[in-house]
């Protein structure tokens, strides 16, 4: 049984990837991408949420760039909020 469900999951990442891959290709600008990226790296991962953010070196700080959440209970930070990596926890 153990293998078995091994299987399934390894096939349930694939098929995400797969998923994932197809819609990067299908729709290349740059906010498609990265909701793209956000919610199937949450689904594979069977995580709450992802985030994506960009760090600018000459304010040493964080700019969020998305921030996918399943549970619309969790905060998620707005796009191009932006946290002093000596502030970020």
């Amino acid at each position: 049984m153990r293998l078995f469900d091994e299987l399934r999951e390894q096939v349930r990442r694939e098929q995400s990837l797969f998923a994932a891959t197809r819609d990067f290709t299908s729709r290349l600008g740059e906010t498609a991408v990265q909701d793209a990226i956000t919610r199937h790296m949450t689904e594979v991962l069977q995580a709450s949420g992802c985030a994506i953010s960009r760090w600018e070196p000459e304010s040493d700080r964080l700019v969020v760039e998305r921030d996918y959440a399943t549970d619309t209970q969790l905060k998620s930070d707005e796009e191009g909020a932006a946290y002093r990596l000596s502030e970020y926890p």
